[in-house]
């Protein structure tokens, strides 16, 4: 059981609390705190990830991406969800906050979420991942080309279509 954080709008924390996994409404002005983490290595490929099948969005790839626990940043959990789910430690000088997104009703009508965008350089072999099989079932580096493609193909987390308005950022 994962307990998280609620913030308002303005991210001002909020003395009451999120279970995830309960099916909690959120009131209007209740946020919980995401994180999305994008990796690029040098060869200007980004690092994507399949869904296990029982998740939500089965089978879909995406980047890394979590929820903020309960007195994390995002900054923290950033480093975390991507330790936890591919075995790849990261370092807070390798990444940027590159974007925050607001969203209501996200997924569901009663659920709200502040999403930090987050961008990493780092190179490392696939062979060199642990995935975390409940949450993790391939990973690949893939080149904007593909990236929009598997979006055109709805291969991909469909959400997450806001990172092709961000791509001239994070590839050159």
């Amino acid at each position: 059981m994962e307990i998280c954080d609620l913030y308002d709008r303005n991210r001002n924390k909020l003395e009451n609390k999120y279970i995830r996994g309960t099916g909690m409404s959120l009131k209007n002005n209740e946020y919980t705190l995401g994180v999305d983490v994008w990796i690029k290595n040098d060869r200007n490929q980004l690092l994507l990830t399949q869904r296990n099948k029982k998740k939500y969005f089965p089978l879909k790839w995406e980047c890394t991406s979590g929820m903020v626990s309960t007195g994390e940043d995002s900054t923290t959990a950033a480093l975390r969800e991507v330790e936890e789910e591919i075995g790849i430690k990261l370092q807070k000088n390798e990444g940027i906050l590159l974007t925050t997104i607001f969203y209501n009703n996200y997924l569901r009508e009663d659920f709200n979420l502040i999403l930090d965008v987050f961008f990493f350089q780092k190179n490392f072999d696939l062979t060199d991942t642990k995935l975390q099989e409940d949450e993790v079932i391939d990973i690949k580096w893939v080149e904007k080309s593909e990236l929009i493609t598997k979006f055109t193909n709805k291969e991909m987390v469909e959400p997450m279509s806001y990172v092709l308005e961000l791509l001239d950022r994070m590839i050159c």
